[in-house]
């Protein structure tokens, strides 16, 4: 990496005096390179590196520069760039080449690339700026499919601009308490009866308006402010469900969503159990829902362990998701968890019926067998609903239910008809399969 920069500033600053001169710099990245590595182990990976690191030697020019600036991170820089097209056609060549199986240990390792393709044009920036924009589009090329390439041209540029400014402003509104929870309703369909509200983050923006998670959770994630956020929220969470009890009567579970960090942070569970305690809140009426691709396997994992610990304390656990990462059944293991919510892929991909929908009564079954109440997300039509019940899962959550609303909302619709006129559509499921648990 120091070997990089020391010829690549020297590089930029002499296209300062250049009328024509460019600097292309490729940002390649190995894909499955650690899943090689966790498969076969470390031999295996530097195995690859060298293969890899040799293939791409033999794929640039000699005036080239190639350098290997993290564990499967390198960096082509060509010098005086005559034509930016080449630069696609050498990634193309990369990705042809790095595509080839490499044998190993008399056996085949599929490995690949996707590029990022950035273009200095006369004295235009520096090797960080250079690098972090072949960086942006190389996570572009990883967005829109792995083994690709994608050029940081002007519309990437705007984006990457915008994203720099709303860093700023997620830094300012986090310091600020600036979010706002909206609730949906979770539902027994089957008996009509308002099972939990779960809390999603909202931020209204200065200038952009209302915006939803997908517009701002990554960048939350990426600056580490999960786990703030998810202090803000737990205690908006917490105090609407006070004043939702109040206003209705009801005793609903208010489910609140928290960051993979925030459960392994020491003392964040403790922390959980004391805003519930200062309220005098029923911990049994809170429920904490965990991605499913957090890694909990391990039961001595710090985020297994603060599971454990929210569950002796009376709060419930749900494992949100489930269905769209890797280590669903395994994680069914997991010490503490009360409910499974069923991702909507799952739901979408049993209405076809087929496996897909023999795979979901499946999981459900043993969902009940293990003693977990289940849910299941993404409910948006009367058949969708049918569905989940006939396949055994009558607590429902989706947009045939309601979409996310406000607080006020939130209680008008509680207090309204809605939810039993909902109940009245659904045909008659007969006896619940599962049994499961309503209470």
């Amino acid at each position: 990496r120091e070997g990089l920069y020391r010829r690549l500033e020297p590089m930029l600053s002499s296209i300062l005096s250049s009328s024509t001169g460019k600097v292309g710099l490729l940002h390649i990245d190995l894909d499955r390179f650690k899943s090689i590595n966790d498969t076969h182990g470390h031999q295996a990976g530097d195995a690859v590196l060298y293969a890899q690191a040799d293939r791409m030697r033999r794929a640039v020019d000699t005036d080239d520069i190639i350098a290997r600036i993290g564990g499967d991170e390198f960096i082509v820089v060509r010098p005086d760039v005559r034509d930016p097209e080449a630069l696609s056609t050498l990634a193309d060549q990369l990705i042809d080449s790095l595509c080839q199986p490499i044998d190993w240990d008399d056996r085949p390792l599929s490995s690949g690339a996707s590029i990022g393709i950035a273009v200095a044009d006369v004295g235009s920036m520096d090797a960080e700026e250079l690098i972090s924009d072949a960086d942006y589009a190389l996570y572009n090329a990883k967005a829109l499919g792995r083994g690709g390439h994608c050029v940081f041209d002007a519309a990437l540029q705007q984006r990457k601009t915008d994203q720099q400014h709303l860093a700023a402003d997620i830094q300012d509104a986090v310091r600020e308490h600036a979010f706002e929870p909206f609730f949906q309703p979770i539902v027994d369909i089957v008996s009509g009866t308002l099972i939990g509200l779960e809390a999603l983050v909202r931020w209204n923006h200065p200038t952009r308006g209302l915006l939803v998670p997908g517009q701002f959770l990554k960048l939350v994630s990426d600056l580490s402010l999960g786990t703030e956020l998810d202090r803000i929220m737990l205690r908006l969470g917490l105090d609407a469900h006070c004043a939702f009890s109040a206003a209705t009567g009801l005793k609903a579970i208010i489910n609140l969503n928290t960051h993979p960090e925030s459960l392994g942070h020491a003392g964040h569970a403790d922390e959980v159990l004391l805003e519930i305690d200062r309220r005098d809140i029923d911990p049994n009426l809170v429920m904490i829902e965990v991605l499913e691709t957090t890694q909990l396997s391990d039961t001595d994992n710090p985020t297994a362990r603060a599971i454990a610990h929210l569950s002796a304390g009376g709060v419930r656990v749900a494992l949100d998701d489930y269905g769209v990462g890797y280590a669903g059944i395994a994680n069914l293991a997991i010490q503490g968890l009360d409910c499974i919510k069923f991702d909507r892929t799952l739901i979408r991909d049993a209405r076809a019926g087929g496996r897909p929908a023999s795979i979901l009564r499946t999981i459900g079954a043993l969902c009940a067998e293990l003693g977990y109440r289940t849910v299941a997300e993404g409910i948006e039509d009367l058949g969708d609903a049918e569905r989940a019940v006939a396949l055994g899962c009558r607590w429902l959550q989706g947009y045939w239910i309601a979409r996310p609303m406000p607080f006020d909302q939130m209680v008008d619709w509680a207090k309204s008809d809605q939810l039993a006129r909902l109940s009245r559509q659904l045909r008659d499921p007969g006896d619940d399969p599962l049994h499961l648990r309503t209470g």
